[in-house]
């Protein structure tokens, strides 16, 4: 459980992760998915209940805010280079090359990035030492085409377990096995497939909106 002064931004959410599955949080803005996330992250702490590591489990975590913790003074292959301080040059360099720094790109300092270039020195820390779980919230966010599709890449190529926050349908459609849907602080499996989700968000935003047009008072008589 997990509330913020009078809101219930999570109620009574139990859930496992198991090795190797992917499973996507869906659900309208607002609505708890990056609260969820981020107790998993251990970011903050539930009100009630408990949150805990398999016995070897190593996570990784991404987030919109991590491309803000880089160091502005330091070069790409720097900020990468420390998560493997052991590796070779050729795999920090490949690691960073799969983010599209190649060449002389992987010595451009930090501080003159654009907010999507950071994202995916962001990206290429967590990727190339990734542990066996990932929590993931919206980590194809200023990302162009090109570069999502290299994160989508990497991600089917990864083996362990991951909980992701995405709106990308190309990232859902070649990764995720499993739909979460998060509604009113509660945590459902959702069976049908995106489209179907989508229709209802549409659906719901519909009747949402008619409410929101009827006169307060009214009562149709």
């Amino acid at each position: 459980d997990k509330r913020f002064a009078d809101v219930q931004a999570i109620k009574n959410v139990s859930l496992k992760v198991q090795e190797g599955k992917f499973f996507t949080l869906l659900g309208p803005s607002g609505c708890g998915k990056t609260t969820l996330l981020k107790m998993v992250a251990g970011e903050i702490k539930p009100d009630e209940g408990t949150i805990g590591l398999g016995h070897g489990v190593l996570m990784g975590y991404f987030a919109h805010h991590h491309s803000e913790t880089l160091d502005p003074q330091k070069t790409v292959i720097q900020e990468v280079y420390q998560v493997v301080p052991h590796a070779t040059l050729s795999f920090v360099r490949g690691a960073c090359s799969a983010f599209l720094f190649s060449g002389n790109d992987v010595d451009k300092v930090i501080g003159v990035l654009s907010g999507g270039e950071r994202a995916r020195v962001a990206l290429a820390k967590l990727l190339v030492k990734p542990g066996n779980f990932m929590v993931m919230d919206e980590p194809t966010n200023h990302l162009d085409m090109a570069m999502r599709h290299a994160l989508t890449l990497a991600l089917q190529r990864y083996q362990g377990a991951l909980i992701l926050v995405t709106h990308d349908r190309h990232l859902l459609r070649n990764t995720v096995d499993s739909l979460l849907l998060v509604d009113r602080g509660k945590v459902a499996e959702y069976t049908e497939d995106i489209s179907a989700y989508e229709r209802w968000v549409l659906e719901r935003q519909q009747s949402e909106e008619q409410n929101l047009e009827v006169p307060a008072g009214n009562t149709g008589t």
